[in-house]
């Protein structure tokens, strides 16, 4: 069977039909974009204008979005305690990292937990032995504002006891009703 679908339009032909259609065959670029002069000047207000957005982006992040503070205050332990030891080991992170730590001595656990809760947010961070959180005094419960988190366990603590005179296999069951030397009066 003969092919009998109409031969392809020559370019001629086309331009005429497209033209025709409404659609331009060929597109006009303006004078003054053309010219290398405009250009620049398009390029140069393009650079300002990513610039200027730029500019606006940080100021909106540095004066409105909250960042972390630059400066906080640790309550560690004795001077010569392990906590104090830890205490300028964090320092130095800290310092690295662009962060001021200040550090307070204190009598242990149990006064860093009072000024966690009552020297009005003076204390940040205080660095408390496992299982004192509860012994607060008028404790907030965690979920609620102003209420005591734990971040982080920071290091395990033994618990050493030496003993010449009580067999402690059977566990501390034995040490009921006796003195025990725990550390300093608060701690």
């Amino acid at each position: 069977m003969p092919n009998t679908s109409p031969p392809p339009p020559t370019p001629a032909q086309s331009a005429d039909n497209s033209a025709h259609q409404g659609a331009p065959a060929t597109t006009v670029v303006p004078a003054s974009i053309a010219t290398p002069g405009s250009r620049q000047r398009l390029l140069t207000l393009s650079l300002l204008a990513c610039a200027a957005l730029l500019a606006l982006a940080w100021a909106v992040l540095h004066y409105f979005s909250p960042s972390p503070p630059r400066s906080v205050t640790l309550s560690s332990g004795a001077p010569d305690g392990a906590y104090a030891q830890i205490a300028l080991k964090y320092q130095q992170f800290f310092a690295a990292n662009g962060v001021t730590l200040t550090l307070q001595n204190s009598s242990g656990s149990v006064q860093n937990l009072e000024r966690l809760q009552q020297d009005g947010g003076a204390t940040s961070i205080g660095l408390v032995q496992g299982g004192l959180g509860p012994l607060a005094l008028n404790a907030v419960p965690s979920d609620e504002p102003g209420g005591l988190r734990s971040l982080a366990v920071v290091n395990y603590e033994p618990v050493w006891i030496f003993s010449h005179q009580l067999d402690l296999s059977a566990g501390l069951g034995t040490l009921a009703g006796k003195r025990v030397g725990v550390g300093l009066a608060g701690s």
